[in-house]
């Protein structure tokens, strides 16, 4: 039996299925358009990977963060399945924790490590200096926000005797309570995060950690708006706080704050009791504050000699940043004098589920 050559079959094929569309045509049963792509055989048509699911060509990265709202500020723009570690853990204050060697061994593979600076991490800056990997990449906040010369450049501030970062009086590292500053860090991490993890064939505004980025500084605008809200609605300005670490946040807000203890939450002295003392009977404030990293017993002892409440402010949160900053603003409306109905906002969720759709991780 004679067969007919593979490429005379295909041949006969493609000029019988042309004959076919040039019949119906004429006839007027259907239009073909006049694109040639629209009219190539169905196998010519192929999908790019990225259309379909732009996360799955997303690898996981090994992040380090150094304290735990910086995890809740940049995990949504990781890639599925990344994994980060947090340095200080909650619960205890960023000053003066000396990070073990164990946690710092996360460093080592780290693809991504973001950080505070100003000196707040001391044992980090340490290790980073005496291990580089020319394949990590470090995003430091304050560097970030334009304070290169103290914290970011190490050769221009103070260092104790084994070479540690000082934090200067008139440097406050405490940049992550001012949402307006965070949304300068997500953006800055997603651009390195896209430079890690590209995308051929997409757009940059189209790339899952640009689309989360987006989502997440939205969510910080919202939070923005309710902090705003509720100062508005302020019968005063002023908060006695645990430590000096709200100097930026009341700076955003129109507020101001006296310390009980300084900026690197020491022991305060007398004359620091006695100005917060002070500030509370004669503003007539109706709270102090205390946070949960540091002694209430300096706090307590001005609330007992004033008789205003002791309410909590948390600067660090167990990692997630949207939750602990809204519970924060709660308290704050009580020190400012908001009753709770006046409050407003406070109820809306942050953050974005992350560039590949997942949730925030715990």
């Amino acid at each position: 039996m004679m067969t007919t050559p593979t490429y005379t079959r295909r041949f006969v094929s493609r000029a019988a299925w042309l004959m076919l569309l040039t019949l119906l045509t004429t006839a007027g049963s259907i239009t073909v358009p006049q694109a040639s792509a629209a009219i190539a055989p169905p196998e010519l048509a192929v999908t790019p990977l990225a259309a379909v699911a732009p996360s799955a060509a997303l690898a996981p990265l090994n992040v380090v963060v150094s304290i735990p709202p910086l995890r809740g500020l940049i995990e949504p723009l990781l890639p599925p399945g990344s994994r980060v570690e947090v340095l200080i853990p909650p619960g205890v204050s960023e000053h003066g924790f000396e990070i073990p060697p164990a946690a710092l061994a996360a460093v080592v593979k780290a693809d991504l490590v973001v950080q505070v600076g100003l000196g707040l991490e001391p044992g980090l800056e340490k290790f980073l200096r005496s291990s580089p990997a020319p394949a990590r990449v470090v995003v430091v906040f304050a560097q970030v926000m334009g304070h290169a010369s103290d914290g970011g450049d190490h050769a221009t501030h103070s260092h104790d005797k084994d070479g540690n970062c000082i934090v200067s009086p008139g440097s406050d590292p405490h940049l992550w309570l001012d949402p307006i500053a965070a949304k300068s860090l997500v953006r800055e991490v997603s651009s390195r995060i896209i430079e890690l993890r590209p995308l051929a064939g997409v757009e940059l505004r189209d790339h899952p950690t640009r689309k989360a980025a987006r989502a997440q500084m939205a969510a910080l605008d919202q939070l923005d708006a309710e902090y705003k809200g509720v100062v508005a609605r302020a019968s005063t300005r002023m908060l006695v706080v645990g430590h000096d670490a709200y100097r930026l946040l009341a700076a955003r807000y129109g507020l101001e704050t006296v310390a009980i203890a300084g900026l690197s939450a020491g022991e305060p002295k007398p004359a620091d009791l006695a100005r917060a003392i002070a500030a509370v009977r004669d503003n007539k404030l109706p709270a102090v504050f205390i946070e949960p990293q540091i002694s209430p017993r300096a706090a307590q002892r001005v609330a007992e000699a004033t008789g205003a409440k002791v309410l909590t402010l948390d600067p660090l949160g167990a990692g997630d940043y949207f939750a602990t900053m809204r519970q924060n603003l709660t308290a704050i409306a009580q020190g400012l004098g908001v009753r709770a109905d006046d409050a407003g906002g406070g109820s809306s969720g942050g953050g974005s589920g992350g560039a590949g759709g997942v949730p925030e991780r715990r």
